[in-house]
């Protein structure tokens, strides 16, 4: 069967054809915030299985949940080493790659 437009395929063929053109896109596990309901969502779980920390802007508000292995470039960026637990950690910056063209101010604070 000869196929003339995008539109003959089916709705699979058409993800596998776009996916291999543009790529897949992941969710970016986040929440927005002000600093005044900053503590209650540190305190909030998970929603991601693999997130390890909490990540919070300074410049846009947003706090997107990280894994390990971000977790260890943002503490290598920042010039120091991360703690055996990030248990009761979080990552503060003053911008990100959301809302800036670099990420800055990388600090790892503890919940209080």
């Amino acid at each position: 069967m000869e196929r003339n437009s995008i539109l003959d395929f089916s709705r699979n063929e058409r993800k596998r054809v776009k996916e291999n053109l543009f790529g897949r896109v992941g969710l970016v596990h986040a929440k927005t915030t002000s600093k005044d309901d900053l503590e209650e969502l540190l305190d909030s779980p998970f929603e991601w299985d693999q997130a390890v920390a909490y990540v919070y802007c300074r410049k846009c508000a947003t706090m997107p949940e990280i894994n390990s292995e971000l977790a260890a470039h943002l503490a290598l960026s920042g010039g120091f080493l991360l703690p055996e637990s990030m248990d009761c950690m979080y990552f503060e910056l003053a911008s990100c790659m959301l809302c800036s063209s670099e990420t800055t101010g990388i600090v790892l604070k503890q919940i209080e």
